[in-house]
């Protein structure tokens, strides 16, 4: 079962207010906290450097992940109609065309 957006989330108990993702990216059931600070990241990423497109392997390297988890999260933000594999297996912003 998917946990709603409008929960409380470690953040909130922080009082600190978590950036919001766009809507229609599914939230995990492990670390919940941790894995939507790390879509944001990487989406963040993506929606400041608009033409920025990678492999797997080179957003493993720039964000500092392994391979199996970047390729995941590359996954769920394509499944989630956010980002858009490439011909050349590169990943990127739905819409940008470099």
């Amino acid at each position: 079962m998917k946990r709603k957006r409008s929960e409380p989330g470690l953040s909130s108990l922080l009082g600190v207010p978590r950036p919001a993702l766009p809507p229609g990216v599914a939230l995990e059931r492990r670390d919940v906290a941790a894995r939507h600070a790390l879509l944001t990241r990487i989406y963040s990423e993506f929606a400041e450097m608009r033409c920025l497109a990678v492999t797997p392997v080179q957003a493993a390297k720039l964000f500092g992940l392994s391979p199996e988890v970047a390729s995941r999260v590359l996954g769920q933000l394509t499944d989630s109609q956010i980002l858009s594999r490439k011909k050349d297996g590169r990943f990127a912003l739905r819409g940008e065309t470099r």
